[in-house]
Protein backbone atom coordinates (compact mmCIF):
# COMPACT_ATOMS: atom_id res chain seq x y z
CA UNK A 1 0.00 0.00 0.00
CA UNK A 2 2.85 2.36 0.79
CA UNK A 3 4.44 1.83 -2.61
CA UNK A 4 1.06 2.37 -4.24
CA UNK A 5 0.40 5.65 -2.46
CA UNK A 6 3.92 6.87 -3.16
CA UNK A 7 3.16 6.92 -6.86
CA UNK A 8 2.37 10.40 -8.09
CA UNK A 9 -1.25 11.00 -8.91
CA UNK A 10 -1.94 12.53 -12.24
CA UNK A 11 -4.70 14.20 -14.15
CA UNK A 12 -5.67 13.07 -17.62
CA UNK A 13 -7.48 14.82 -20.40
CA UNK A 14 -9.92 11.98 -20.65
CA UNK A 15 -12.37 12.80 -17.90
CA UNK A 16 -13.36 15.28 -15.31
CA UNK A 17 -13.73 14.96 -11.57
CA UNK A 18 -15.36 11.76 -10.46
CA UNK A 19 -14.24 9.64 -13.41
CA UNK A 20 -12.31 6.62 -12.20
CA UNK A 21 -9.27 5.12 -13.83
CA UNK A 22 -10.94 1.72 -13.98
CA UNK A 23 -13.39 3.22 -16.45
CA UNK A 24 -10.58 3.40 -18.99
CA UNK A 25 -9.48 0.46 -21.13
CA UNK A 26 -6.75 -1.52 -19.43
CA UNK A 27 -4.32 -0.86 -22.25
CA UNK A 28 -4.48 2.85 -21.48
CA UNK A 29 -3.66 2.56 -17.77
CA UNK A 30 0.07 2.10 -18.28
CA UNK A 31 0.21 5.24 -20.39
CA UNK A 32 -1.48 7.16 -17.58
CA UNK A 33 1.19 6.30 -15.02
CA UNK A 34 3.64 8.95 -16.01
CA UNK A 35 5.22 11.43 -13.69
CA UNK A 36 2.76 14.17 -13.00
CA UNK A 37 3.47 17.71 -14.00
CA UNK A 38 3.02 20.36 -11.31
CA UNK A 39 -0.25 22.18 -11.56
CA UNK A 40 -0.31 25.89 -12.43
CA UNK A 41 0.39 28.01 -9.41
CA UNK A 42 1.65 25.02 -7.45
CA UNK A 43 5.30 24.65 -8.34
CA UNK A 44 6.43 23.77 -4.84
CA UNK A 45 4.76 20.36 -4.52
CA UNK A 46 7.34 19.08 -2.05
CA UNK A 47 5.67 21.02 0.77
CA UNK A 48 2.47 19.01 0.41
CA UNK A 49 2.07 16.06 2.83
CA UNK A 50 2.61 12.54 1.44
CA UNK A 51 -0.36 10.40 0.46
CA UNK A 52 0.43 7.74 3.07
CA UNK A 53 -0.25 10.16 5.93
CA UNK A 54 -3.39 11.61 4.35
CA UNK A 55 -4.99 8.21 3.63
CA UNK A 56 -4.18 6.97 7.14
CA UNK A 57 -5.69 10.14 8.61
CA UNK A 58 -8.83 9.70 6.49
CA UNK A 59 -9.29 6.16 7.85
CA UNK A 60 -8.83 7.32 11.45
CA UNK A 61 -11.25 10.22 11.02
CA UNK A 62 -13.86 7.97 9.43
CA UNK A 63 -13.77 5.37 12.20
CA UNK A 64 -13.64 7.94 15.02
CA UNK A 65 -16.34 10.35 13.85
CA UNK A 66 -18.70 8.55 11.46
CA UNK A 67 -20.17 5.93 13.81
CA UNK A 68 -21.15 7.89 16.92
CA UNK A 69 -18.30 6.55 18.99
CA UNK A 70 -18.37 10.07 20.41
CA UNK A 71 -21.59 11.68 21.63
CA UNK A 72 -23.07 13.99 19.04
CA UNK A 73 -25.09 13.44 15.88
CA UNK A 74 -23.09 16.10 14.02
CA UNK A 75 -19.77 14.21 14.19
CA UNK A 76 -20.50 12.40 10.91
CA UNK A 77 -20.85 15.75 9.12
CA UNK A 78 -17.60 16.87 10.72
CA UNK A 79 -15.98 13.68 9.44
CA UNK A 80 -17.10 14.48 5.89
CA UNK A 81 -15.51 17.93 6.10
CA UNK A 82 -12.27 16.52 7.52
CA UNK A 83 -12.12 13.83 4.82
CA UNK A 84 -12.44 16.47 2.12
CA UNK A 85 -9.73 18.57 3.74
CA UNK A 86 -7.34 15.63 4.10
CA UNK A 87 -7.83 14.53 0.50
CA UNK A 88 -7.47 18.14 -0.59
CA UNK A 89 -3.99 18.55 0.89
CA UNK A 90 -1.82 16.40 -1.41
CA UNK A 91 -3.38 17.31 -4.74
CA UNK A 92 -6.18 19.81 -5.02
CA UNK A 93 -7.56 18.96 -8.45
CA UNK A 94 -7.72 15.18 -7.76
CA UNK A 95 -10.23 15.28 -4.92
CA UNK A 96 -13.34 14.97 -7.08
CA UNK A 97 -11.89 12.07 -9.00
CA UNK A 98 -10.77 10.21 -5.88
CA UNK A 99 -13.99 10.48 -3.88
CA UNK A 100 -16.28 10.06 -6.90
CA UNK A 101 -18.62 12.94 -6.21
CA UNK A 102 -21.41 13.84 -8.66
CA UNK A 103 -20.23 16.06 -11.46
CA UNK A 104 -23.04 18.60 -11.21
CA UNK A 105 -26.18 19.53 -9.32
CA UNK A 106 -28.34 17.54 -11.71
CA UNK A 107 -26.55 14.31 -10.78
CA UNK A 108 -26.83 15.19 -7.09
CA UNK A 109 -30.57 15.83 -7.38
CA UNK A 110 -31.05 12.52 -9.18
CA UNK A 111 -29.16 10.82 -6.36
CA UNK A 112 -31.45 12.39 -3.73
CA UNK A 113 -34.55 11.37 -5.69
CA UNK A 114 -33.22 7.85 -6.06
CA UNK A 115 -32.56 7.73 -2.30
CA UNK A 116 -36.22 8.55 -1.62
CA UNK A 117 -37.29 5.76 -3.98
CA UNK A 118 -34.93 3.28 -2.29
CA UNK A 119 -36.19 4.29 1.16
CA UNK A 120 -39.85 3.58 0.42
CA UNK A 121 -38.98 0.40 -1.46
CA UNK A 122 -36.87 -0.79 1.48
CA UNK A 123 -39.64 -0.01 3.97
CA UNK A 124 -42.08 -2.03 1.85
CA UNK A 125 -39.58 -4.90 1.68
CA UNK A 126 -39.02 -4.92 5.43
CA UNK A 127 -42.73 -4.70 6.21
CA UNK A 128 -43.46 -7.57 3.82
CA UNK A 129 -41.35 -9.90 5.93
CA UNK A 130 -43.36 -11.43 8.74
CA UNK A 131 -41.99 -10.83 12.21
CA UNK A 132 -42.09 -8.39 15.09
CA UNK A 133 -39.46 -5.79 14.14
CA UNK A 134 -40.70 -5.62 10.55
CA UNK A 135 -44.37 -4.97 11.18
CA UNK A 136 -44.12 -1.37 12.37
CA UNK A 137 -42.20 1.50 10.86
CA UNK A 138 -41.40 4.46 13.07
CA UNK A 139 -40.06 7.88 12.24
CA UNK A 140 -36.51 9.07 12.73
CA UNK A 141 -35.59 12.37 14.40
CA UNK A 142 -34.03 14.95 12.12
CA UNK A 143 -30.67 14.44 13.86
CA UNK A 144 -30.68 10.76 12.91
CA UNK A 145 -31.50 11.61 9.29
CA UNK A 146 -28.56 14.00 9.11
CA UNK A 147 -26.22 11.54 10.80
CA UNK A 148 -27.31 8.72 8.48
CA UNK A 149 -26.87 10.88 5.37
CA UNK A 150 -23.32 11.88 6.20
CA UNK A 151 -22.10 8.60 7.63
CA UNK A 152 -23.29 6.68 4.56
CA UNK A 153 -21.60 9.27 2.35
CA UNK A 154 -18.39 8.79 4.32
CA UNK A 155 -18.61 5.02 3.90
CA UNK A 156 -19.11 5.32 0.15
CA UNK A 157 -16.01 7.51 -0.05
CA UNK A 158 -13.73 5.63 2.35
CA UNK A 159 -14.96 2.05 1.79
CA UNK A 160 -16.01 2.44 -1.84
CA UNK A 161 -14.69 5.15 -4.13
CA UNK A 162 -11.26 5.58 -2.57
CA UNK A 163 -10.29 1.85 -2.56
CA UNK A 164 -11.63 1.48 -6.11
CA UNK A 165 -9.50 4.41 -7.21
CA UNK A 166 -6.36 3.06 -5.54
CA UNK A 167 -6.78 -0.56 -6.65
CA UNK A 168 -7.49 0.49 -10.23
CA UNK A 169 -4.07 2.14 -10.27
CA UNK A 170 -2.34 -0.85 -8.71
CA UNK A 171 -3.95 -3.92 -10.32
CA UNK A 172 -4.46 -4.35 -14.09
CA UNK A 173 -7.59 -6.44 -13.60
CA UNK A 174 -11.22 -6.19 -14.64
CA UNK A 175 -13.30 -3.51 -12.84
CA UNK A 176 -15.72 -6.20 -11.66
CA UNK A 177 -12.88 -7.95 -9.84
CA UNK A 178 -11.92 -4.65 -8.21
CA UNK A 179 -15.52 -4.13 -7.10
CA UNK A 180 -15.61 -7.65 -5.61
CA UNK A 181 -12.33 -7.14 -3.74
CA UNK A 182 -13.53 -3.85 -2.26
CA UNK A 183 -16.90 -5.40 -1.36
CA UNK A 184 -15.17 -8.28 0.41
CA UNK A 185 -13.10 -5.78 2.38
CA UNK A 186 -16.24 -3.84 3.30
CA UNK A 187 -17.97 -6.97 4.64
CA UNK A 188 -14.84 -7.90 6.63
CA UNK A 189 -14.66 -4.37 8.03
CA UNK A 190 -18.27 -4.62 9.28
CA UNK A 191 -17.50 -7.95 10.93
CA UNK A 192 -14.45 -6.56 12.72
CA UNK A 193 -16.17 -3.30 13.61
CA UNK A 194 -19.22 -4.88 15.24
CA UNK A 195 -17.14 -7.58 16.87
CA UNK A 196 -14.47 -5.48 18.56
CA UNK A 197 -14.83 -1.71 18.01
CA UNK A 198 -18.48 -0.60 18.20
CA UNK A 199 -19.88 -0.09 21.73
CA UNK A 200 -22.84 -2.43 21.03
CA UNK A 201 -20.75 -5.44 20.15
CA UNK A 202 -21.96 -8.62 18.56
CA UNK A 203 -20.94 -10.94 15.75
CA UNK A 204 -22.70 -10.90 12.40
CA UNK A 205 -24.08 -14.11 10.93
CA UNK A 206 -23.01 -15.78 7.70
CA UNK A 207 -26.15 -14.75 5.81
CA UNK A 208 -25.76 -11.18 7.07
CA UNK A 209 -22.15 -11.04 5.87
CA UNK A 210 -23.17 -12.47 2.50
CA UNK A 211 -25.87 -9.82 2.15
CA UNK A 212 -23.39 -7.13 3.14
CA UNK A 213 -20.95 -8.37 0.51
CA UNK A 214 -23.61 -8.39 -2.23
CA UNK A 215 -24.91 -4.96 -1.22
CA UNK A 216 -21.37 -3.54 -1.29
CA UNK A 217 -20.79 -5.18 -4.67
CA UNK A 218 -23.94 -3.52 -5.98
CA UNK A 219 -22.86 -0.10 -4.75
CA UNK A 220 -19.31 -0.50 -6.08
CA UNK A 221 -20.67 -1.45 -9.49
CA UNK A 222 -22.81 1.69 -9.43
CA UNK A 223 -19.73 3.76 -8.65
CA UNK A 224 -17.79 2.19 -11.51
CA UNK A 225 -20.73 2.37 -13.92
CA UNK A 226 -21.68 6.01 -13.34
CA UNK A 227 -18.24 7.34 -12.26
CA UNK A 228 -19.60 8.93 -9.06
CA UNK A 229 -21.00 7.92 -5.67
CA UNK A 230 -24.41 9.52 -6.14
CA UNK A 231 -26.45 6.38 -6.82
CA UNK A 232 -24.35 4.20 -4.50
CA UNK A 233 -24.96 6.68 -1.69
CA UNK A 234 -28.68 6.74 -2.55
CA UNK A 235 -28.91 2.95 -2.19
CA UNK A 236 -26.93 2.99 1.05
CA UNK A 237 -28.74 5.94 2.62
CA UNK A 238 -32.21 4.79 1.55
CA UNK A 239 -31.70 1.30 2.94
CA UNK A 240 -30.08 2.36 6.21
CA UNK A 241 -32.80 4.96 6.85
CA UNK A 242 -35.45 2.30 6.39
CA UNK A 243 -33.57 -0.18 8.57
CA UNK A 244 -33.16 2.36 11.37
CA UNK A 245 -36.88 3.17 11.17
CA UNK A 246 -37.91 -0.35 12.21
CA UNK A 247 -36.94 -2.47 15.18
CA UNK A 248 -35.99 0.32 17.58
CA UNK A 249 -35.63 -2.12 20.48
CA UNK A 250 -32.79 -3.99 18.75
CA UNK A 251 -29.08 -3.34 19.17
CA UNK A 252 -26.96 -2.59 16.12
CA UNK A 253 -25.68 -6.16 15.58
CA UNK A 254 -29.18 -7.56 16.20
CA UNK A 255 -30.66 -5.09 13.72
CA UNK A 256 -28.15 -6.11 11.06
CA UNK A 257 -28.66 -9.82 11.68
CA UNK A 258 -32.44 -9.50 11.76
CA UNK A 259 -32.84 -7.31 8.68
CA UNK A 260 -29.94 -8.30 6.46
CA UNK A 261 -30.19 -11.92 7.51
CA UNK A 262 -33.76 -12.26 6.23
CA UNK A 263 -34.12 -14.51 3.19
CA UNK A 264 -36.29 -12.08 1.11
CA UNK A 265 -33.71 -9.34 1.63
CA UNK A 266 -30.91 -11.67 0.56
CA UNK A 267 -32.84 -12.65 -2.58
CA UNK A 268 -33.57 -9.04 -3.60
CA UNK A 269 -29.99 -7.92 -2.98
CA UNK A 270 -28.65 -10.92 -4.91
CA UNK A 271 -30.80 -10.10 -7.93
CA UNK A 272 -29.77 -6.44 -7.89
CA UNK A 273 -26.09 -7.33 -7.50
CA UNK A 274 -26.32 -9.79 -10.39
CA UNK A 275 -27.93 -7.17 -12.64
CA UNK A 276 -25.22 -4.67 -11.76
CA UNK A 277 -22.52 -7.24 -12.57
CA UNK A 278 -24.13 -7.94 -15.95
CA UNK A 279 -24.16 -4.21 -16.68
CA UNK A 280 -20.44 -3.94 -15.91
CA UNK A 281 -19.60 -7.01 -18.02
CA UNK A 282 -21.68 -5.70 -20.91
CA UNK A 283 -19.78 -2.44 -20.84
CA UNK A 284 -16.39 -4.06 -20.28
CA UNK A 285 -16.31 -7.70 -21.50
CA UNK A 286 -13.80 -9.96 -19.80
CA UNK A 287 -12.23 -11.09 -23.08
CA UNK A 288 -12.81 -9.76 -26.53
CA UNK A 289 -13.57 -12.30 -29.25
CA UNK A 290 -10.62 -12.87 -31.51
CA UNK A 291 -11.28 -12.28 -35.22
CA UNK A 292 -11.46 -15.45 -37.28
CA UNK A 293 -11.01 -16.23 -40.91
CA UNK A 294 -14.74 -15.87 -41.51
CA UNK A 295 -14.60 -12.27 -40.27
CA UNK A 296 -12.50 -11.34 -43.30
CA UNK A 297 -13.58 -11.30 -46.91
CA UNK A 298 -10.02 -11.68 -48.13
CA UNK A 299 -9.91 -15.51 -48.35
CA UNK A 300 -8.90 -16.29 -44.79
CA UNK A 301 -6.45 -13.44 -44.21
CA UNK A 302 -6.72 -12.40 -40.55
CA UNK A 303 -8.36 -9.08 -39.95
CA UNK A 304 -5.27 -7.70 -38.21
CA UNK A 305 -3.17 -8.44 -41.30
CA UNK A 306 -5.82 -7.20 -43.67
CA UNK A 307 -6.07 -3.76 -42.11
CA UNK A 308 -4.45 -0.99 -44.10
CA UNK A 309 -2.55 1.09 -41.58
CA UNK A 310 -1.06 3.47 -44.16
CA UNK A 311 -2.06 7.13 -43.84
CA UNK A 312 -5.08 8.21 -45.80
CA UNK A 313 -4.29 10.37 -48.85
CA UNK A 314 -6.50 12.99 -50.49
CA UNK A 315 -8.58 11.65 -53.43
CA UNK A 316 -6.41 13.19 -56.17
CA UNK A 317 -3.18 11.94 -54.64
CA UNK A 318 -4.67 8.45 -54.26
CA UNK A 319 -5.65 8.41 -57.93
CA UNK A 320 -2.16 9.55 -58.95
CA UNK A 321 -0.53 6.95 -56.74
CA UNK A 322 -2.75 4.20 -58.11
CA UNK A 323 -1.94 5.25 -61.70
CA UNK A 324 1.79 5.27 -61.04
CA UNK A 325 1.59 1.81 -59.49
CA UNK A 326 -0.36 0.46 -62.47
CA UNK A 327 2.14 1.99 -64.93
CA UNK A 328 5.07 0.48 -63.03
CA UNK A 329 3.46 -2.96 -63.13
CA UNK A 330 2.99 -2.71 -66.90
CA UNK A 331 6.62 -1.75 -67.42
Amino acid sequence: MISLLSRPLRSTNRGGPGEFICSQPMSQKSDDRETERPSPGNTNTSERPPWEICIAAVAVVHVAFSYRLLEGWWFSALATILIFVLLHLPRREMIGRMVGLPLNRYEALKGVGFAVLVFYSSVALLQSVRGGPFTQCGTLPIQDWIHCAFYTLNEEIVLGALPIFLLSRALPIHPLAIAAIVALGSAAAHFLFFGWIYPERGFLGIVTLLTLFLAALLRNNLIIKFRHVGYAWAVHFGWMSAMFSVGHHLSEPQRFNTHLGATPVLIVVSILALLSCLAIVKERPFKKRRPTASDSSNNGIPYSQKQDRSPRLPPRERISTAGATLQASRD
